[in-house]
């Protein structure tokens, strides 16, 4: 029987076949460098509908140990693909970051310790004083990022400098207990992990990483801007009415 991983690493990929095999090709020299995972690693392709031969390029490649592809017909959304990744992992640690490889992987080593030392989330970030950005977004882009953080933090309360950034650490079984909860298929997906982290009293610490900002991104910045707003308001709403059932299931309890 094949030892549990000690790492997975999830990569929701929707049409990448120009981008994926550079950044397997990046993992793999991690993986074959990085000596705290033992050779227990697993990494999970996750081919979202995928229409230009993504999932056959990944399978025909195969020179990762412990790669996994899990593909299905049609393009559910970035939020299902690293629900489905997630759900089916195994490891200690859960990462999931993005198919362009903006991140390098080497921070995974960087990272990992805080789960262990101090939390049980920790998320990536463009934004703070430490991150290490190279490439330059839109000034449109920048623009709407900052607005959209503002929002983020009046409409949700969550105070994080960048809740977007596609790379994300989790303990294993904290990712697992999350994302079966997860019901958001979009990019709205960060911010319902966030929030039921929240409610469910998990620490959540975000950290500055390397990040190279690479072309063509799939995210519109006026379409998904519009649905991430009204995302912010759904995810408010379904907060709350979780709160509210659960501060009436405790009431009874607490009164007797």
């Amino acid at each position: 029987m094949a030892a549990k991983p000690t790492l997975s690493i999830v990569i929701p990929a929707y049409n990448e076949r120009e981008r994926i095999l550079p950044t397997l090709e990046a993992l793999r020299a991690y993986l074959a460098a990085a000596n705290e995972w033992g050779g227990r690693a697993e990494v999970l392709v996750v081919c979202d509908g995928c229409t230009d031969g993504t999932e056959q390029l990944v399978r025909a490649w195969g020179k990762l140990p412990g790669l996994r592809v899990i593909a299905y017909p049609h393009n559910q959304g970035k939020g299902y693909a690293v629900r489905a990744g997630v759900l089916a992992s195994q490891g200690d640690v859960v990462v999931f970051a993005d198919a362009d490889g903006a991140t390098p992987f080497a921070e995974i080593s960087r990272l990992a310790p805080r789960l262990a030392a101090d939390c049980e989330v920790v998320i990536g970030s463009r934004r703070l004083p430490d991150s290490q950005v190279t490439g330059m977004q839109s000034w449109r882009r920048r623009l709407l990022g900052r607005f959209f953080v503002e929002a983020t933090r009046l409409v949700l309360g969550l105070r994080f400098a960048d809740t977007q950034c596609g790379f994300k650490l989790f303990r294993g079984e904290v990712a697992r207990s999350l994302f079966k909860t997860v019901r958001c298929p979009g990019y709205g997906f960060d911010l319902e992990v966030l929030v039921l982290a929240r409610e469910r009293g998990l620490r959540t610490i975000e950290v500055g990483i390397e990040w190279h900002d690479q072309a063509l991104s799939k995210v519109s910045p006026v379409r998904d801007g519009l649905r991430m707003l009204l995302t912010l308001w759904a995810l408010r709403r379904q907060s709350r009415r979780r709160v509210a059932l659960l501060a009436a299931k405790e009431a009874p309890a607490l009164s007797r």
